[in-house]
Order: C-alpha cells, then structure tokens, then sequence
C-alpha cells in the first residue's frame, strides 16, 4: 500500500531526493545564509503544491504519501517562520508570504487545532509587515474571539502591537492574565507583562 501510495503522489525516485535535498538544504542554510532559505524552500512548496489533492485534508496527510526523509508537517512550519524572518529583511517576501500561509489554511482544513491556530497567527503577524494592520489586528483577534481561555492570540497580538504601540500589548496581556487564560505559563505571560513593563518604565525615564 505504502509503495503505491509513494508511486501516485510521486512517480519518479529523482524528485523525491530533489525535494528532501532542497528541503536540507535550506536549513543547512539557516545559519549560514538564511537570505537563501525562501529562494530554496519556494522551489520545494511550487513542487508540492500541484500534487496536493483534496484528500489530503491534514499536513500529516502530506507526510504519510511522500515517505520522503523529511517531514512536511514540520516543515511548513518551519517555512512559514523563515517567510516572517526574510519579510522585515526583504519586503518582496510578504505578500508571497501571506498567500501561502491562506493556501496551508484553504488546503488544510483539518489540522491538528496548534498547528491550524499557529499558522492564523503567522498569517496576522505578516499582515502587519505588509502594513495592513487593521487587517493583521482583525485576523488575531479572530483568533482571541474563538478561544478567550487561550493565551496565543494575546500573546501574538501583543508581540505585534509591542513594535509601535507597547501600552497596548501591555494591556492585551493583562487582558489575558486577568481572564484567566489556561495556559498562561507555557507562553511564559507573566514574564511578556513584566518585560513590557519594564519598556515602559525606559521610555518614561528618557
């Protein structure tokens, strides 16, 4: 079964140790040169996406037809943090960016809850690199809207407003520790508000 699976989604061996090759590639590159990372990983996400079909419902899905050394799942995840890095280098990788984050959410409709929220949130935060914040904003609190109790999209709203307007993010997060959200020591709440806070008290003090 595995091998016939292998065979539909890709025929020829050559591509399949194209793909992993690129795919090590770029993280070879992360540290080295991670201006190349995008330019390496977009070849990979052009060669998967037209062989993605509409049963695969879940990145984990991607994973047990390509049987190749690296995980997809993993992966972009790990693309779409290189997208955000190489954006506030290089603006030319937002918008590109952006539509593929919209594409892992339209493509993937029953991902695992982390990994569907994650990506709305990577989705929000390259919005307000592309300079649309209203709609960066609407995004992440879309995401605060549907789960109160959880503390990621205050904390990935916050991390956004804390670039321009820090009382702000400071308030979101209080927001969050007042609720109070169920997880707020693994996204490490108390720590975010006293590191704002103490942003705060510098820029009084200047």
């Amino acid at each position: 079964m595995a091998c016939r699976l292998w065979q539909e989604f890709l025929p020829d061996r050559p591509s399949l140790e194209m793909v992993d090759d690129w795919i090590r590639e770029g993280y070879d590159e992360e540290t080295r040169r991670p201006e190349r990372v995008c330019d390496i990983w977009w070849k990979v996400w052009e060669f998967l996406r037209p062989r993605l079909t509409p049963a695969m419902r879940r990145r984990e899905d991607v994973d047990a037809m390509y049987l190749g050394m690296q995980s997809i799942l993993n992966w972009t995840q790990d693309f779409a943090l290189a997208l955000y890095n190489e954006s506030n280098r290089d603006g030319a990788w937002t918008e590109r960016g952006i539509g593929y984050l919209r594409e892992l959410l339209d493509r993937f409709p029953d991902d695992d809850w982390l990994t569907a929220t994650n990506t709305r949130c990577d989705l929000g935060e390259l919005q307000f690199i592309a300079g649309r914040a209203t709609e960066g904003e609407d995004t992440l609190r879309a995401v605060i809207h549907e789960y109160p109790d959880r503390a990621i999209g205050y904390c990935r709203l916050s991390d956004a407003f804390s670039m321009t307007d820090k009382r702000q993010a400071l308030a979101l997060l209080e927001e969050a520790r007042d609720r109070p959200v169920s997880d707020a020591r693994k996204f490490f709440l108390e720590g975010r508000i006293e590191d704002l806070q103490k942003d705060l008290r510098k820029e009084r003090d200047a």
